[in-house]
């Protein structure tokens, strides 16, 4: 049965009816969710003939939901209306359907005794990955990123395949699965090599709820988890390059329904700090015949490698040096680059760095005895414009980037002008600019910190003030001019 109804749509609405017909025989919980801000009202009749009782809602006036990008999941902030249905005497015995979260996990765990897993079928393949782990947690991981590498992620929502896992050797087979399927074989492949491992049901943090309400409309994927001891892996095949005791932010501090047996485990996926995210600039510049020469160094960590990785690896082609020149310049002719040196583009465990030697032609102009310099090429969310925005804009990670340029001044020149520092800070975002000199140098620092990985709805005000400001310092220029 439907479990949701999104009342909102997105077009302007004037007046929307929603009835609702519950017979004697269905217990049956409406929560309404989201109500606060909407124009709704509630009637109900009753239909004692049919022995049926009705409730209206009524929404006026609504406006179209906006067509926002990078925006939180339907159940945040539009209303709507979740259905708990608890039980139901229709032939005359009273039968249990979700009245709690252990009828939801026992009709999950039904589906999974269903499957007909057969693991000699993956029993050698699986041997082949692990024989040349010396650790418990190598073999985990071995495991954990063949599939990650090997299976590829294809979505099923089609009836009862939206809940039911494939069978491991049939995603062996085809190389191919959901995230169920993928868990399944990751599950099936850790049986194999002795661990403690499981299937486990969670809700992305594109949905509201938790497993406080036993719906269906509670979690969205699946993941595997091994209990080693007092430690508990979490395993989610489809992030292609997570490494492992590491999640995506898309499922961090969010409750799973870990399988155990006739019973259920209830636990939460750790969160991890902005700072594991870290993503660093780092350039040396010299001026030369109105162009910025210089050489460049870039770290990632966490997930800005993660995304650093599905971008660079997803391109369809086996040309490295074109790939990662198109990711430095994107189509730019102004940058001619050189020199390029990226650690293992495979490798999800170390740290991932990037160096290159730059020139730029566009960042330097000339008039009579001065020097107008434009030190920063990228400009991170000078286009972030929310000033339409009433909703909380998400980003894909908690966003940690450290800029620092070091620009030497050429002989014969001395500063004229160097922009104003700015510093912002407030629960969700921090930036700061700073220019220091010891008058052989000028060094730039720059930190963009987005702790909580979105901008909140109450903090897009702030935003729009503060993006104001950062325009106008992006578009502020070093300026030098001749003599000591």
């Amino acid at each position: 049965m439907l479990s949701t109804l999104i009342l909102t749509t997105l077009i302007l609405l004037l007046k929307k009816t929603i009835k609702v017909h519950i017979p004697d025989w269905l217990s049956l919980d409406i929560k309404e969710i989201n109500f606060d801000n909407a124009s709704i009202t509630k009637d109900s009749k009753r239909d004692d003939e049919n022995g049926i009782t009705t409730y209206i809602y009524t929404l006026e006036n609504s406006n179209a939901i906006p067509k926002d990008e990078n925006k939180p999941g339907p159940t945040y902030y539009r209303p709507h209306l979740l259905f708990l249905a608890k039980s139901h005497q229709k032939t005359g015995e009273k039968k249990t359907l979700l009245n709690n979260t252990g009828d939801l996990y026992n009709w999950y765990y039904s589906l999974v005794q269903q499957l007909k897993d057969d693991p000699e079928t993956i029993k050698e393949k699986t041997l082949s990955i692990i024989k040349d782990s010396q650790t418990e947690e190598d073999k985990i991981k071995a495991i954990y990123y063949w599939v990650q590498d090997n299976i590829r992620y294809i979505a099923f929502e089609d009836g009862i395949a939206g809940f039911k896992p494939d069978e491991a050797q049939n995603v062996y087979r085809k190389k191919y699965g959901d995230c169920k399927g993928m868990a399944n074989l990751t599950k099936q492949m850790l049986k194999i090599a002795g661990f403690d491992a499981r299937l486990t049901w969670i809700g992305t943090k594109r949905i509201a709820y938790d497993y406080s309400l036993p719906t269906i409309a509670v979690d969205n994927h699946m993941i595997c988890t091994v209990i080693n001891g007092d430690k508990k892996y979490y395993l989610d095949s489809t992030e292609k390059y997570n490494p492992l005791n590491y999640s995506a932010e898309r499922i961090q501090n969010k409750q799973v329904l870990i399988e155990d047996g006739d019973s259920y485990i209830l636990d939460k996926i750790p969160l991890y700090e902005s700072t594991q995210n870290l993503e660093t600039f780092v350039g040396d510049f010299i001026i030369e015949k109105e162009e910025l020469i210089g050489k460049i160094s870039r770290e990632y960590k966490g997930e800005s490698k993660s995304h650093f990785l599905y971008s660079i690896n997803n391109l369809k082609t086996d040309k490295r040096e074109q790939i990662l020149e198109w990711y430095i310049k994107r189509d730019d002719n102004n940058l001619s680059i050189a020199n390029i040196d990226v650690t293992d583009i495979t490798d999800r465990d170390g740290d991932l760095s990037l160096k290159y030697n730059i020139n730029q032609k566009n960042a330097v102009s000339a008039f009579e005895d001065e020097l107008y310099i434009d030190i920063d090429y990228y400009k991170e969310y000078k286009n972030l414009n929310l000033d339409k925005r009433s909703i909380d804009y998400m980003f894909p990670y908690k966003i940690f980037e450290k800029t620092a340029i070091n620009l030497e001044i050429p002989t014969d020149y001395k500063i004229k002008e160097l922009p104003k520092d700015l510093k912002i800070k407030n629960d969700d975002f921090e930036i700061i600019f700073s220019y220091k000199t010891d008058g052989k140098k000028i060094k730039y620092e720059k930190t963009i910190h987005f702790k909580n990985a979105k901008i909140s709805a109450n903090a897009i005000d702030a935003w729009k003030g503060f993006h104001y400001n950062l325009k106008e310092q992006y578009q502020k220029q070093i300026i030098l001019t001749k003599g000591k």
